[in-house]
């Protein structure tokens, strides 16, 4: 891990430094995005998102900094069962920050008067749930006490910087989407038993890149949870990452960066990298 990052102090300092500067975009939020993701047609967000907020809180543990994750209950209509950074909707009358830290004290109990805002992440939309999704960076000066909400957050997780930003955390799953047309090769860490990906992933892959350690996606072939059917034959798929992948395709091969095959009638797809069309300078908004 980079030495600038293993100190809390050091890090809230270069947070301050690169937070005021513009920020990695929608390139950075791209490394961990699903492949494909459907209704994803960045820098495009529709009239009808809904404005929700997320907290990246960092604090000290053990003397280096840490974040807060939590698994969502399985019950909640967005999202169930997913790891998340605390956070939910903008309420009417609230601005962005305003509500991060609400949902950092509904969600696990930290107190707002501990609580400082640096600035914010770029904005993403989620079009599974139609919301645009505002990061907010903060920080607490010392260790909070965590304390879970019933209705909303089933564990909590206190991830290290290091263990995040760890190469080693980060895999590609091949997972069926619900509507069971196709699959995804679906980047994620994996941190304490957990996977963590989906728009979550693709905040903390914006958030490592400006601290200096964007992940990187393994090459060779992938790690899966389960085999997959076909949805040509029904027969299992295997999925290839960047090196593997281009050994299928000599002409254009650069323009993807996985696929998968079927071992039964043998089609190929080719998933290729998410288009961004990031013209913008965004800076981290307080307003």
């Amino acid at each position: 891990m980079a030495r600038h990052l293993d100190r809390f102090d050091d890090v809230e300092a270069w947070l301050r430094d690169r937070l005021r500067g513009p920020l990695p975009g929608l390139p950075a939020q791209a490394v961990m995005a699903p492949r494909p993701r459907r209704g994803w047609k960045p820098p495009f967000v529709p009239d009808t998102a809904r404005p929700a907020a997320a907290i990246v809180l960092l604090y000290p543990l053990d003397g280096h900094p840490a974040l807060v994750l939590t698994v969502r209950t399985s019950t909640l209509p967005d999202h169930a069962g997913q790891v998340s950074l605390p956070g939910g909707r903008v309420d009417e009358g609230e601005t962005v920050e305003d509500a991060a830290v609400r949902e950092a004290f509904e969600e696990v109990g930290v107190e707002p008067a501990h609580v400082e805002t640096l600035g914010r992440l770029t904005s993403l939309h989620i079009p599974v749930s139609g919301f645009i999704l505002y990061p907010v960076v903060a920080i607490t000066r010392s260790r909070p006490p965590l304390v879970a909400s019933e209705a909303e957050v089933a564990r909590v997780l206190e991830v290290p910087l290091a263990a995040l930003a760890d190469p080693a955390r980060v895999r590609v799953d091949l997972r069926p989407r619900l509507e069971g047309d196709f699959l995804q090769a679906v980047p994620s860490f994996l941190i304490d038993g957990e996977h963590v990906w989906g728009a979550t992933a693709m905040v903390l892959s914006e958030f490592l890149t400006l601290l200096g350690v964007p992940p990187l996606l393994p090459t060779g072939r992938a790690e899966y949870d389960r085999p997959l059917p076909c949805p040509a034959c029904g027969g299992t798929v295997r999925l290839f990452t960047p090196n593997a992948a281009r050994r299928f395709s000599a002409e254009g091969a650069a323009d993807y960066e996985a696929a998968w095959q079927c071992t039964t009638c043998g089609t190929i797809e080719f998933i290729a990298t998410p288009a961004v069309d990031d013209t913008t300078t965004d800076t981290a908004d307080t307003t």
